[in-house]
Formats: C-alpha cells, structure tokens, sequence
C-alpha cells in the first residue's frame, strides 16, 4: 500500500507542475524589427521603423526608432500593471518622446505623446 501511495503521489506532482506550466504562458519578448506608421494627431500618418534589442535585465530593452530619415534611441518596458502585452518605450527627439501600446503577437499599436505637446498613434508590424 505505501508503494502505491507514493506513485499516487509522484504522479499527482508531475500533473501538478505541467499544469502550473501551462497557466504561465508563454515570455513576453518584443525583440524583432517593426515597421509601419506614427501619426500625429490631425496630421498625415509618417513611416516609422524601429528594432527591439535585448539588453540583458528582465523585461527592459534597447529601442532604435527611425522616422522618415531620422534615427533616434531609447529603451522599452514591459509593464504588466497597464497591460499583459503592454510595452512602454521612451526615446530623445531634442525632449522625451513616449509610445504606450500593446504588442498583441507580431503587432505593436498604441499612444504616443510628449512635453510640446503633442499626441498621436502608432501602428507597427513585427517582420
């Protein structure tokens, strides 16, 4: 009887532990090159591309945004207090520019704003 017991009990932890791992879901990981638009609000949508880059500390990475000619850096967030999907970048035009959006599997859309102020959207797809 103690044998039986004690399978009963390794086999209730193995289901245990593949259930828990399926309730975890798949890492949040927005690394890739996006294209698509930023668009002020009231104004003609611009072509924006960015790349996400890992940097090595959890749910933290390096941005490269370039929109028309111009290239900019910053950083992104992934910040599950706002969203699951959500991720929060910050880049330097001259002030802080920052896009607020969802990366809902290979797309990105949200809010831009900054200190001019101005407002807008974005919407980019994950090559």
């Amino acid at each position: 009887m103690r044998q039986f017991g004690g399978t009963w009990l390794a086999a209730a932890g193995v289901v245990f532990l593949l259930a828990l791992s399926a309730c975890s879901g798949p890492t949040f990981n927005p690394v890739g090159n996006y294209t698509g638009t930023l668009t002020p609000s009231g104004s003609t949508a611009a072509p924006m591309t960015a790349t996400v880059t890992q940097t090595g500390t959890a749910n933290t990475w390096d941005l490269s945004v370039t929109v028309g000619s111009t290239p900019y850096t910053g950083t992104c967030t992934h910040d599950t207090s706002v969203s699951a999907q959500n991720l929060t970048c910050t880049f330097n035009v001259g002030f802080p520019v920052t896009f607020v959006g969802d990366l809902n599997g290979n797309a990105w859309s949200g809010t831009w704003s900054d200190p001019v102020p101005e407002t807008g959207t974005f919407s980019l797809t994950r090559s």
